[in-house]
Formats: structure tokens, C-alpha cells, sequence
């Protein structure tokens, strides 16, 4: 296998994982936005 066949699968495998990684992130960004609008008023804040 030549060097630019195995530089074009590394890179391609990079760009998979940054894409899932960026889903994640916007995902866990997303349940913390859904909890923080449930939080009651009234309760301790997160910092505590």
C-alpha cells in the first residue's frame, strides 16, 4: 500500500471520529441546556 493511500485512510478515519466527537459534544451541550431550563428557581445553584 503507498504512503498517500494510507495518509487518505488515516485522514479519512481523523474526520470520522472529529465528527462523532463534535455530535457528542453537541449532544451533551443539548441535556444541559434541558436540565438547566428544569432547574427550580428556588433550588441551590449548580456552583454550591
Amino acid at each position: 500500500m503507498s504512503r498517500g493511500k494510507i495518509d487518505t485512510i488515516m485522514n479519512r478515519d481523523f474526520d470520522r471520529k472529529d465528527k462523532m466527537s463534535e455530535e457528542k459534544v453537541a449532544e451533551v451541550e443539548k441535556k444541559i441546556a434541558e436540565l438547566e431550563a428544569r432547574w427550580p428557581a428556588h433550588s441551590v445553584p449548580p456552583s454550591m
